[in-house]
């Protein structure tokens, strides 16, 4: 995938895969007697997290249209291994449900997960689908020294065929800020996405609710990872405090406002 993108469109930063000596993708290295490990290699790439960096407008329409960038990279591309289920892909969310079931009930987190396991599907059956990374977040991103655009973006280990908007809608809900406004940084994010992938009037008003559903799917599986994982535990967790900060935000905000105010980003 790495290769097909950087045939695609050589100016994206992602990893470059450094071929083994005899031209392979990965060679084998001896690992004691009667083993072996595949090794490979990519390639370094300089900057910052985004996590660090402060944003501005022109950096976040930035971030929006090198995601599109990316998805437009990521066309045409396909493996059997990137139609595998995957509990991270927001139209897969009613798979949520057994595990949902198993946690402290949580009459918030159990209304909003039933409304969009029930409407998001038919309602994501008939946009837009091809790979996308699904997971653009303030981890997976690079930032430039001079913080004026993206240097880097990585961790494509969450990549799937799904709904394109829903790519966008997971980076969205990864720049909501815990200002008196969270959700106005992503619609700098959204400006610039729509500015090279111009979304559909049915994807952008799937937005709302991809948003949300990104959330409540980071509440309940990070938990579900948790009890699974205990020994990873704080790790897991680090970001589900601030998930459900944000959710209680949102749902504290009419879904028409926020419908209307992507309308209004993607007309500047």
């Amino acid at each position: 995938m790495l290769r097909h993108i950087a045939s695609a469109d050589g100016e994206l930063p992602v990893p470059r895969v450094v071929p083994a000596v005899g031209g392979g993708l990965w060679t084998t290295v001896p690992d004691g007697p009667l083993r072996g490990r595949v090794v490979h290699a990519l390639s370094y790439l300089d900057g910052r997290l985004l996590r660090s960096v402060t944003t501005d407008r022109p950096l976040r329409r930035s971030l929006g249209a090198t995601l599109a960038e990316l998805g437009r990279a990521l066309r045409g591309f396909d493996d059997p291994l990137v139609h595998r289920p995957l509990l991270w892909d927001l139209a897969q969310l009613p798979r949520l449900r057994p595990l949902l079931a198993g946690r402290p009930p949580d009459p918030a987190i159990e209304e909003q997960f039933g409304r969009l396991a029930a409407t998001l599907p038919p309602r994501l059956a008939g946009q837009r689908t091809q790979l996308v990374h699904n997971d653009f977040s303030p981890d997976n991103t690079l930032i430039s020294a001079d913080g004026s655009r993206v240097g880097g973006i990585i961790d494509f280990g969450d990549v799937t065929v799904t709904a394109l908007c829903n790519d966008l809608a997971i980076a969205v809900a990864n720049m909501l800020g815990d200002g008196p406004d969270p959700f106005g940084p992503g619609l700098d994010l959204i400006a610039g996405y729509h500015a090279v992938t111009p979304l559909t009037a049915a994807e952008l008003s799937l937005l709302p609710d991809l948003i949300l559903g990104r959330i409540v799917a980071r509440i309940i599986i990070s938990e579900w990872r948790a009890e699974r994982f205990p020994e990873n535990r704080a790790y897991v967790l680090r970001n589900t405090p601030r998930a459900w900060e944000h959710l209680h935000r949102l749902l504290s905000i009419r879904g028409e406002q926020t419908a209307a105010r992507i309308q209004e980003a993607t007309r500047a």
